[in-house]
């Protein structure tokens, strides 16, 4: 499975109710999961779904990107600037 098969299912997005506006970047596939960045936030979606299921995970002032899942899945770091530094941050998949 190619990672455009994968984003394929998330044109839908642009209808939601929260909708993506901008660009998605900085994808990150785990089995059927993708973490990528749009509107300075991290968004997970579940494309075992048709639509796939998506939800916005982060809702900050500052800035989220480059969202990588570990190894077995459980959980999300990602580079965040809060307060004019970049950090590492790490959250549960789930």
């Amino acid at each position: 499975m190619t990672l455009l098969s994968l984003l394929l299912p998330l044109s839908p997005l642009a209808a939601a109710d929260d909708a993506l506006d901008g660009y998605l970047r900085y994808p990150d596939v785990h089995k059927t999961r993708v973490v990528f960045t749009a509107e300075d936030d991290l968004w997970i979606a579940d494309t075992s779904s048709s639509p796939s299921v998506t939800r916005r995970l982060t809702r900050d002032e500052g800035s989220e990107r480059h969202g990588k899942f570990s190894p077995d899945g459980g959980s999300i770091a990602f580079t965040a600037d809060y307060d004019g530094n970049s950090e590492v941050f790490v959250i549960p998949a789930a």
